[in-house]
């Protein structure tokens, strides 16, 4: 969907740390892995960060008009 390279995506300084939020929430909602085993696939991120960042990234689904298309996009993908 985001068309970037894995590399950018689990990249902990990237530009891209909005779009690697929400693809670990995604993750955390549907595929039922643990936030641990998302950190672990994304660079052996620390938990609490997973958990921060899809905190901050369920905020910005509710008030950010961007964010909650790419929202609706993906989850749209996966029905």
């Amino acid at each position: 969907y985001f068309r970037l390279a894995e590399a950018d995506l689990i990249r902990k300084r990237g530009r891209h740390r909005q779009e690697r939020a929400l693809v670990m929430e995604l993750l955390h909602r549907y595929s039922g892995l643990k936030q641990r085993m998302i950190g672990e696939r994304f660079g052996n991120l620390d938990e609490g960060l997973v958990s921060r960042d899809c905190r901050a990234i369920r905020a910005k689904i509710k008030n950010d008009p961007k964010i909650q298309r790419w929202f609706r996009e993906i989850a749209a993908l996966s029905t």
